[in-house]
């Protein structure tokens, strides 16, 4: 399995690197980090949560998900799993009927929106990358981050979170102070 895990891993690089500066390689890093960090409480398959916390940005691109994990080798209840856990790493897909694996690979990107790095990324995010226009830009950050706080899905994610949360709820609160009319 740990060669098929550097295989992912060397696959969704190549992925990362075709994706905008928010969506990098380091966001993946980021998003594996966390998962690892959850999972040693939460006790989710490892190689899932590994191998799926890779592969999480193709929730977009399922198609291509699927073609890479037909070259992996994988048996088809792995190469299932694996799809279910990025298909399901969405807010309004996931819940807490989905597979723990996915739940936790959820939550560790929930986590690269948490906190002052997670505002800025974001807000970033929504100005170069979509276009929006700064008052668009903001809301859409705020909402973003409370939709993914609100669907945090695992004890240990919901309690890694918490001091981020925090911080954003603190620059929220002295946003509003400053840039009321």
């Amino acid at each position: 399995m740990q060669d098929c895990l550097q295989y992912i891993e060397t696959r969704a690089r190549d992925f990362y690197r075709k994706q905008d500066v928010f969506h990098n390689e380091r966001h993946g890093e980021r998003v594996v980090a966390y998962a690892l960090s959850i999972n040693r409480v939460e006790q989710a398959d490892r190689f899932l949560v590994e191998a799926g916390a890779w592969l999480h940005q193709f929730h977009d691109h399922l198609h291509e998900l699927r073609q890479l994990l037909d070259s992996t080798g994988l048996d088809e209840f792995i190469k299932e799993q694996l799809f279910q856990i990025v298909r399901l790493c969405r807010p309004h897909l996931i819940n807490e009927q989905s597979p723990l694996a996915a739940r936790v690979v959820f939550d560790a990107d929930a986590m690269d929106l948490m906190g002052a790095y997670g505002i800025t990324r974001e807000l970033s995010c929504n100005l170069q990358i979509r276009g929006m226009n700064y008052q668009q830009a903001v809301q859409a950050t705020r909402d973003v981050q409370r939709l993914f706080e609100e669907t945090l899905s695992t004890p240990t994610g919901k309690a890694l979170a918490h001091d981020q949360i925090v911080a954003a709820r603190a620059f929220w609160s002295d946003f509003d102070l400053h840039s009321s009319p």
